[in-house]
């Protein structure tokens, strides 16, 4: 993981994957009030126990995976956040769906940030605007 504390989520390369977009998305739903320290602490460990953040196995997660994961040391046993990251996985194979891919999605926008930021804030849980926000930048930074 990088040391950059603006978007230490997204690895700097085009073609960023669904799952690339879906661990920057999980990093700042992890980092909300708890700050981006003790995540970046904890990443690995995170990243292992969310499947390296693999859309299809993270959304398949049910009551039984939460309770472990709740055991899990050495990552942030945060039940809100927990279950956000497993309905935001969801949230994505919906989007995949419908745009053949989030990056389809996301330029379904035109540049019209204002209205992708609402509209995701729609979809997502446990992240709110200014997070979305800083996640688009990241992610529009990486994959240009």
């Amino acid at each position: 993981m990088a040391d950059d504390t603006i978007c230490p989520f997204v690895k700097a390369k085009a073609g960023v994957t669904d799952d690339e977009y879906f661990e920057a998305l999980s990093g700042e739903v992890f980092r909300v009030i708890i700050g981006i320290k003790p995540v970046i602490a904890r990443w690995r460990n995170i990243k292992r126990a969310f499947e390296n953040f693999s859309v299809e196995k993270v959304a398949k997660f049910n009551d039984v995976d939460v309770e472990r994961l709740m055991l899990e040391t050495g990552i942030i046993r945060n039940r809100k956040k927990i279950w956000a990251t497993i309905q935001n996985a969801r949230e994505f194979l919906k989007i995949r769906r419908q745009y053949g891919s989030f990056w389809s999605y996301l330029e379904s926008f035109g540049g019209a940030i204002d209205s992708l930021v609402a509209d995701l804030d729609d979809r997502l849980h446990y992240v709110g605007a200014p997070s979305i926000r800083r996640f688009l930048n990241c992610v529009s930074q990486k994959a240009a």
